[in-house]
């Protein structure tokens, strides 16, 4: 959610509609990564070079509350980082 980062008002806080406009196509997105990691990597049966970079943006999107959510809803996403957070190479890597 670039977002929150990027779109400000004069005082520095997030515009709202922006963010709840963003939204939309986030959720959307995760409806699609959702279908994407139900076999526990990103779209194949094995690990490859997509979930080195899908499985910290994921990572990333706990960092807002709507991306919070969406992961908490979602039992593939949640199995899926469960997954790869268990990989030495995500631990070493992930803040």
């Amino acid at each position: 959610m670039v977002e929150y980062a990027f779109h400000k008002d004069e005082d520095g806080n997030v515009v709202r509609t922006k963010i709840d406009k963003a939204l939309r196509r986030f959720l959307k997105m995760f409806e699609m990564i959702e279908t994407a990691v139900s076999n526990g990597y990103f779209g194949i049966n094995s690990f490859s070079m997509v979930d080195c970079f899908v499985a910290p943006i994921l990572t990333a999107t706990n960092m807002w509350p709507e991306g919070e959510e969406a992961t908490r809803n979602s039992i593939p996403i949640r199995d899926y980082l469960s997954q790869m957070s268990e990989r030495q190479n995500f631990k070493n890597t992930v803040p």
